[in-house]
């Protein structure tokens, strides 16, 4: 009896699970339907979860704009620059406050873990970016966010496991705690690397409160900028689309399933190592 109880209330989770992917599949679905269905059936309002007059007429429309290519660029830019210096200086600040001999270690912490709660308020965070002189810059789309409070506590506990033994043996041949960051922490770190790497690639990629706070350049705009222009109807963008063989709902779904694919296409290859760290991350917390 007691297992079919279990067996029943499996189910259910699972049901339960599948309607909640449900919601998160669905919208996709519509959006990816719509990018790719004629114009005639997307103004008739027939389209839902699967194309109708199939064509990629809209997506190669978008591509021949020249502001969302060079809205791609900064944001490639963005993304890659930002990743690797977030994770760099993530790792040499989780690394440091991970040390037991470094006293001031639980108080620097509290105040990260104050800062997940309580944001600096956007006037002193303007004037603040603005007095560093990075307004109208892609520095003012990096540093500000080069340090993630969750993701440096994911890898201050990872690190906080590492084995003492391999750092003593790593300081008996006269390694600094640089070396042996870099030559022994973080090569058997791969899969917290690998997810807070994923963390700060979401971030970067789909950066646009920044954008919108600090860039007034178009030229500097990242590919949401770009599509929130559309969205809203933006003039500059949306007489670049009034041609009576495109629809400019299409040509809205089409950039936005642009946007989403680069990340889309990166998550198979870190699945594994993003599980894994995920896991870890929620063990030796």
């Amino acid at each position: 009896m007691t297992k079919i109880r279990v067996s029943i209330w499996k189910v259910l989770i699972y049901f339960l699970l599948f309607l909640l992917s449900l919601t998160m599949i669905l919208p996709f679905l519509n959006i990816l339907s719509i990018s790719l269905s004629s114009r005639i059936y997307v103004d008739q309002n027939k389209v839902w979860f699967f194309p109708l007059g199939f064509t990629f007429d809209s997506f190669i429309k978008v591509l021949q704009d020249v502001a969302l290519l060079k809205a791609f660029g900064v944001n490639f830019f963005v993304t890659i620059v930002g990743t690797v210096l977030s994770i760099t200086v993530t790792s040499l600040m989780a690394y440091s406050l991970s040390r037991k001999e470094f006293l001031p270690s639980k108080y620097i912490t509290l105040l990260v873990v104050f800062t997940m709660i309580f944001q600096a308020p956007v006037i002193p965070f303007f004037f603040t970016v603005k007095a560093l002189g990075m307004v109208n810059t892609v520095w003012a789309l990096i540093l500000p966010l080069t340090v993630d409070a969750f993701n440096l506590i994911i890898i201050k506990s990872f690190f906080m496991e590492t084995p003492e033994e391999l750092i003593d043996s790593g300081k008996i041949d006269g390694c600094g705690d640089l070396r042996i960051l870099f030559n022994i922490v973080l090569p058997i770190s791969k899969p917290v690397l690998a997810t807070i790497g994923l963390f700060y690639a979401v971030i970067y990629w789909n950066i646009f409160y920044n954008c919108l706070l600090f860039i007034s350049n178009m030229d500097l705009w990242t590919l949401q900028m770009h599509i929130r222009s559309l969205l809203v109807g933006s003039r500059d963008v949306m007489i670049s689309y009034l041609n009576f063989n495109y629809n400019v709902t299409t040509m809205q779904m089409a950039q936005v399933v642009l946007a989403m694919i680069p990340i889309i296409a990166i998550y198979p290859f870190l699945q594994r190592y993003f599980v894994a760290g995920v896991t870890l991350g929620a063990l030796k917390g």
